[in-house]
C-alpha cells in the first residue's frame, strides 16, 4: 500500500511540477542564485497565462528554459521610458524602495511595480540609462507574450528581440507557484 502510494506521489510529481534551480541574477531580488523555483507545470492547461506571473518557457526549440515575469499580453502596447514599464501607453506604478543587497558587497536600487491588474512585485534598476532603458514600443503578437526579468539590467528578456523576442504561447511550462530560497550571505 505504502508503495503505490509512493509510486502515485511520483506520477503526480512528474506530471504536475518541475523544479528549477536559479542560474543566473536576472530576477534578483525575486530569485536568487541557488534558490529553487517550483512550477506548475498544468495551470496553463487550465487558465491563461497573466500579468506578473514569473513563468517558466522553453527558448530555443526547448533546448534551454528560463524563468521570467510576463508583462505583455496578445495584443499589448509595451515600451521602456528612462528605466519604466509603460504598458498600452500607460506608466507601470513604480516607487522606490531601499536598496537590495547584491553579492561581493553592491547595493542596487529597488522598486516596487504595480501592474494595471494590481500584481506587485520588486525589480532592480542598476543602471541609470542603460540602453535597456529606453526600447522601441512592441505590438505583442497573436499567441505570444511579452516578459522581462526583474533584475532590469541584468536580463536577456523580450526587449532583446535579436536574443529572445517574444516568448510564444507553445513554449510556456507554466507559472511558479512557490520557491525555496538557499542560504544567503548576511549584510
Amino acid at each position: 500500500m505504502h508503495i503505490a502510494a509512493l509510486l502515485l506521489c511520483l506520477v503526480l510529481y512528474a506530471l504536475c511540477i518541475k523544479i528549477y534551480t536559479i542560474p543566473s541574477g536576472s530576477n534578483y531580488p525575486t530569485l536568487i542564485i541557488g534558490d529553487y523555483a517550483v512550477v506548475s507545470k498544468l495551470s496553463y492547461a487550465i487558465k491563461e497565462p497573466q500579468p506578473g506571473d514569473l513563468a517558466a518557457f522553453y527558448f530555443k526549440n526547448g533546448d534551454v528554459e528560463y524563468i521570467k515575469r510576463i508583462v505583455g499580453l496578445p495584443g499589448d502596447k509595451i515600451q521602456m521610458r528612462d528605466g519604466g514599464l509603460f504598458i498600452n501607453g500607460e506608466p507601470v506604478h513604480k516607487v522606490r524602495l531601499e536598496d537590495f543587497y547584491l553579492p561581493h558587497n553592491e547595493f542596487a536600487p529597488r522598486y516596487r511595480e504595480t501592474l494595471p491588474n494590481g500584481v506587485t512585485y520588486h525589480v532592480l534598476d542598476t543602471h541609470w540609462n542603460s540602453p535597456s532603458d529606453n526600447t522601441e514600443e512592441y505590438v505583442v503578437p497573436e499567441s505570444s507574450y511579452f516578459v522581462l526579468g526583474d533584475n532590469r539590467d541584468n536580463s536577456n528578456d523580450s526587449r532583446f528581440m535579436d536574443r529572445l523576442g517574444f516568448v510564444k504561447r507553445q513554449d510556456l511550462i507554466g507559472p511558479m507557484i512557490f520557491k525555496f530560497h538557499h542560504t544567503r550571505p548576511q549584510k
